[in-house]
């Protein structure tokens, strides 16, 4: 059972709604990434004010992890019974996955995702036909690993069919059933076991459960990339993801992934040094930033689809621009692209770590297309032409400049004409 400080630890409304629903004789419980979570909390929250710095949202007991949780309520009605009863209730719900029993329902301005009791009775690797039931221990059976498998009721009693509380304690990462089936139901769970290896596991990772890479890689493309490229940018922001990426290589995800067969041991070598820079420079995790680094210039192709500012960005940075042209055409990137330079310097790790210690993201250009037109140049295509001078000039300098020297320069510049 959790004691009342763990159960302190999520929003008050989850246990409302719970209550609410057992008033109305429909068992409903907690299940997946909250509770593992919950049981997981020290370490969770120490890592998170750590590297976030965030701030509680004084909803949920001040705690800075579990607030920014998805919440996933296991309910013994069916998809129809559901309905009624968000209706008797007048709580909103959406039926974003009704075939498979899920409704996303807004209870008091929380969101909570609701799905009915079901067990998979056929799959084909991506999608799955289930069929509704009222066993909490069937359903049980068909969730991934045995700490996803952690449900608790509205009293806070933990129902754990798999010895998961253990398992999460001792950092095993263990597939409920035959973690080969378990992979060919649905492939996804290939991204998701080392995933979730990084953030709970000890030790190495335990290759030997998993089916040869050869055996399963033609199925991997049946995932729609959109599922890939969730779980994989999740890798990609936890605080230290080196260790994932790297066994990732050792089985060959990352070849599969990008479709290349470029050695990336290299690459993951850059990636782990950037982190290391990341962290002693105070930045959180940039998923575009990191990509960057993995794919170490132009010899891999990104499968992602990616927004057009981050498809930006990341083309930008993979083409490796001198540092002073970055502060020159893209100056918001600078930091970025300063420490993506870092890994591939000559310089010692201790020299890179002081060096990456020191950057800041630049000082605002002192100078407008104003200032010119002030100085007596007419508008036109001569002030655009200045202030590409300058700016060079300004870069040199290391931005030392303030804005009277900047000033004076312009005058240097614009008194010949006169």
């Amino acid at each position: 059972m959790l004691n009342a400080q763990f159960m302190s630890k999520i929003d008050v409304r989850v246990w409302q709604f719970l209550v609410l629903c057992a008033s109305d004789g429909i068992d409903a419980r907690l299940v997946g990434g909250a509770v593992r979570d919950v049981l997981f909390y020290k370490k969770t929250t120490k890592n998170a004010r750590e590297n976030r710095g965030s701030k509680s949202n004084g909803r949920n007991g001040g705690n800075d992890v579990l607030g920014k949780l998805d919440f996933d309520v296991a309910v013994d009605g069916s998809p129809d019974e559901m309905i009624c009863f968000c209706k008797k209730h007048h709580i909103a719900f959406f039926p974003t996955g009704i075939d498979h029993g899920t409704l996303t329902v807004r209870f008091k301005k929380l969101t909570l995702e609701l799905t009915s009791l079901r067990a998979d009775i056929e799959t084909d690797g991506r999608h799955a036909t289930v069929v509704f039931g009222k066993s909490f221990e069937e359903d049980a059976k068909r969730r991934d690993f045995t700490f996803n498998a952690l449900y608790v009721d509205h009293l806070g009693n933990i129902y754990d069919y798999f010895d998961g509380v253990n398992d999460l304690k001792k950092g095993i990462m263990r597939f409920i059933g035959d973690a080969h089936l378990r992979i060919c139901e649905d492939y996804l769970r290939l991204y998701r076991y080392f995933r979730f290896w990084g953030q709970f596991g000890r030790g190495a990772v335990d290759l030997s459960v998993l089916p040869s890479l050869n055996e399963i890689k033609n199925q991997l493309s049946i995932l729609s990339i959109e599922r890939v490229q969730r779980e994989f940018f999740k890798v990609l922001e936890q605080s230290w993801p080196w260790r994932i990426i790297e066994s990732m290589r050792g089985y060959g995800l990352l070849n599969a992934l990008f479709e290349s067969d470029i050695n990336f041991e290299k690459n993951v070598t850059l990636f782990r040094k950037l982190v290391i820079y990341e962290h002693a420079c105070g930045l959180a995790p940039c998923v575009m930033r990191r990509l960057a680094a993995l794919m170490n210039g132009k010899d891999v192709q990104a499968p992602f689809k990616l927004s057009r500012i981050n498809q930006q960005k990341l083309t930008f940075l993979i083409q490796q621009h001198h540092i002073n042209d970055v502060a020159f055409l893209k100056p918001e990137f600078y930091v970025d692209a300063a420490l993506l330079a870092l890994p591939h310097s000559k310089e010692s790790v201790f020299q890179n770590i002081k060096q990456s210690k020191r950057l800041k993201p630049l000082p605002e250009f002192p100078l407008t297309g104003a200032d010119v037109v002030t100085c007596g140049v007419p508008e036109g295509k001569e002030i655009g032409m200045i202030l590409k001078k300058i700016k060079k000039l300004w870069i040199e300098s290391n931005f030392v400049w303030d804005r009277d020297h900047a000033l004076n320069v312009l005058l240097s510049f614009i008194r010949p004409t006169a």
